[in-house]
């Protein structure tokens, strides 16, 4: 089962020039691979020809998670440039992410979360096929939008309900 949380947030704001006004819409989309387990994958910044991801991985259950894998296909031509707090490989659209040694035990009612910068051209879609410990979810996934006005750029990144 998923869950797609959405919240919209207007702020005004009043200078000199005049008032601006920032809609921001932001969405999390979560995964949860089991009962017990949620993986959250998150595109903080997007310039067009690269991104900045978050992933989170929540444990929910009642005992320990130790050790960890986290395995998508992209949907177009992403490819991985530097990733942090985790190793991965990647072979052509196929990514294999794991714990590092020092965040692969994930206590019960706790989260770890790794990150990565990609490259690409054309679409930067959402995985839709997030596998967790062995364990495939499916999601509904949306894209992060912001409004902006006077040259302000406001982009929210994880806000949820």
């Amino acid at each position: 089962m998923s869950n797609l949380h959405i919240k919209k947030k207007s702020i005004t704001i009043l200078s000199i020039l005049g008032v601006l006004t920032i809609t921001m819409i932001a969405i999390t989309i979560s995964i949860n691979a089991s009962a017990d387990d949620t993986v959250l994958y998150e595109i903080n910044n997007d310039w067009g020809n690269g991104a900045t991801i978050n992933v989170v991985i929540q444990n929910l259950g009642s005992s320990d998670i130790n050790g960890w894998t986290v395995e998508w296909t992209f949907s177009g031509n992403q490819n991985i440039s530097t990733m942090w707090n985790a190793t991965y490989a990647q072979t052509n659209k196929s990514v294999i992410v794991k714990n590092n040694s020092w965040n692969s035990v994930i206590p019960t009612n706790s989260s770890t979360s790794f990150g990565f910068n990609l490259t690409y051209s054309g679409e930067n879609s959402i995985p839709s096929n997030i596998i967790f410990n062995g364990t495939s979810a499916n999601q509904t996934t949306e894209p992060t939008t912001t409004t902006s006005n006077d040259n302000y750029t406001e982009t929210p990144t994880n806000i949820t309900n």
